[in-house]
């Protein structure tokens, strides 16, 4: 199985996984109308252990620990796909942090 991977070609890590700094940094980037539907949906302290419990298979928050971009299950159709939640990045944005040269 091939690990999760952002747009810019990291790995995608649960955020129990990152340091906390990072983590918490990060999040400052999820709008806040999707904060408060997720408190809505799982409540303060099931929140917390979906985002930072290692033994929890359900994340629902995957961090980019290159760009920072953060990634949530969203349904499409019939689907569930990791698409991009964090303000200020589109899942199609180029990485800011890679140089591209024009050849």
């Amino acid at each position: 199985m091939r690990d999760r991977q952002c747009v810019c070609g990291f790995d995608l890590k649960p955020l129990w996984g990152i340091k906390p700094e990072i983590s918490k940094e990060a999040l400052r980037a999820i709008p806040l109308e999707t904060l408060n539907a997720l408190y809505e949906k799982y409540g303060k302290s099931r929140l917390i252990e979906k985002l930072y419990d290692p033994l929890d298979d359900d994340n629902i928050l995957f961090l980019c620990s290159q760009c920072r971009r953060i990634y949530m299950w969203q349904p499409v159709g019939d689907y569930q796909v990791l698409q991009c939640i964090s303000q200020n990045h589109s899942k199609y944005d180029p990485d800011p942090f890679v140089s591209r040269s024009i050849s």
